[in-house]
């Protein structure tokens, strides 16, 4: 599978750079694949797909350009990654959007998305439901729901 996903490569590239292209070509073939099943089984129009990193690149043989520094450090190039977005739900997109968000949105995202209840104030738990009982979380809720700041700029 090596040389498949990267025999169009030049023969001076990286061992590890060849690696880490091949690794994200075939991250690349299987999101296509998923995505063909959704608009197969009909459940693509109601999909929103979400690449995200939590960090920058680990260095030696990657690039966080124009970033300074790179994965466990405290630089930007260790601290900022890129993310992807794609949804038929998003009401603006082919756009770069260049606003601070953190990982732990998606769950505030997500949740409202899905339908399910928000926080009403910020010291509000999570709660959960396990064999049909409630219970509270003693872990305080973080994040914000993005969405809206993605879908329409």
């Amino acid at each position: 599978a090596y040389d498949l996903y990267t025999g169009h490569l030049s023969e001076n590239t990286p061992h590890e750079r060849k690696l880490v292209a091949a690794m994200a070509s075939i991250v690349d073939e299987g999101v296509g694949r998923i995505v063909a099943e959704l608009k197969k089984t009909g459940l693509y129009d109601n999909t929103i797909l979400v690449v995200s990193s939590d960090n920058g690149g680990p260095g030696e043989h990657h690039s966080n350009y124009p970033l300074r520094g790179f994965k466990r450090t405290v630089y930007e190039g260790g601290v900022r990654s890129m993310s992807f977005v794609h949804s038929p739900l998003l009401s603006l997109t082919g756009y770069i959007n260049s606003q601070v968000f953190h990982v732990v949105d998606w769950y505030r995202t997500f949740q409202r998305l899905s339908g399910g209840e928000e926080a009403r104030e910020e010291n509000d738990m999570d709660r959960r439901a396990v064999n049909g009982e409630e219970f509270k979380s003693q872990l305080q809720l973080d994040g914000v729901d993005i969405w809206d700041a993605i879908s329409s700029n």
